[in-house]
């Protein structure tokens, strides 16, 4: 991902957009309540799932959110959702295969960003992965997507565990770092 280095609630292009079924979020999730009353200034009272809306746009609410008091979970909620609203290759059906195409499924998600936008995975051992959040939303936001990533993937006798860290070495490997580790139901991670 050397190059691109994306920079928080800021798009990546002016053309850079993401799709509707991602921003219906805002107006789907367990805390839209709160995210509902901010969405007329921002022309997303109505959002159609099959329509493409400026990444801009989009960055500017997430940003709003994140300046109040308290939205912490608000932002999560939203990540969660628009991961179980995101388009996937047809043929992904487990939560290791789910978390390394996390490039490809967010430039299936996004449009006019560069290559370099989105999530490096990193492997660093069975069932443990480092994913670099390489793109303009917060760090909250990204935790409620991989979060909602490893929901919707993982087996029903599986666990999960995502882990926000310190990224070692931000100069090689741009971004947020997250740590995703799954097993068993009984499994200690």
């Amino acid at each position: 991902m050397s190059g691109y280095a994306a920079k928080r609630f800021v798009a990546s292009a002016p053309e850079a957009q993401v799709k509707g079924q991602i921003v219906l979020s805002f107006l789907e999730n367990i805390e839209s309540a709160l995210v509902a009353p901010r969405l007329p200034k921002y022309s997303l009272e109505q959002v159609d799932p099959d329509g493409w809306y400026s990444q801009q746009t989009w960055l500017n609410v997430l940003s709003e959110l994140d300046t109040l008091p308290g939205m912490q979970m608000t932002l999560v909620a939203i990540g969660r959702k628009a991961m179980e609203h995101s388009v996937w290759p047809p043929n992904i059906t487990t939560l290791p295969e789910a978390m390394k195409m996390m490039g490809m499924a967010h430039h299936m998600n996004f449009r006019n960003v560069p290559q370099e936008e989105g999530f490096k995975v990193v492997e660093k051992g069975p069932n443990h992965l480092w994913l670099y959040q390489n793109t303009p939303e917060s760090p909250d936001a990204a935790y409620g997507l991989l979060w909602g990533l490893a929901a919707r993937f993982k087996s029903a006798d599986e666990t999960f565990v995502v882990r926000m860290m310190d990224n070692p070495a931000p100069e090689e490997i741009p971004g947020n770092l997250f740590e995703v580790k799954w097993g068993p139901k009984n499994a200690k991670l």
